[in-house]
């Protein structure tokens, strides 16, 4: 599914990347971000610099909603019920 939906969403790289460079390796969230991930958005960072760009596969989207999970406000998504930013 990720393969047809992916020219549709974009991120911000660069904001991603310091948020993830803020937490604590500890973190609930930095836990769920491998090593692929990370270079996701360490690579797209630099070439998309500050401004948001399209994702370009399916493994992004991966990354992208591992991202959005924590970070709704972001991703231009919002509570739902009981679930909170």
């Amino acid at each position: 599914m990720a393969k047809y939906i992916f020219k549709d969403f974009s991120l911000n790289r660069k904001e991603a990347k310091n948020w993830l460079a803020g937490l604590n390796p500890s973190d609930y969230a930095s836990k769920n971000f491998t090593s692929a991930d990370v270079a996701i958005i360490n690579d797209k960072a630099k070439t998309c610099g500050g401004t948001p760009c399209a994702l370009s596969n399916a493994d992004e989207v991966k990354t992208y909603l591992k991202y959005c999970m924590f970070n709704l406000n972001a991703c231009a998504m919002g509570e739902i019920g009981k679930l909170k930013a």
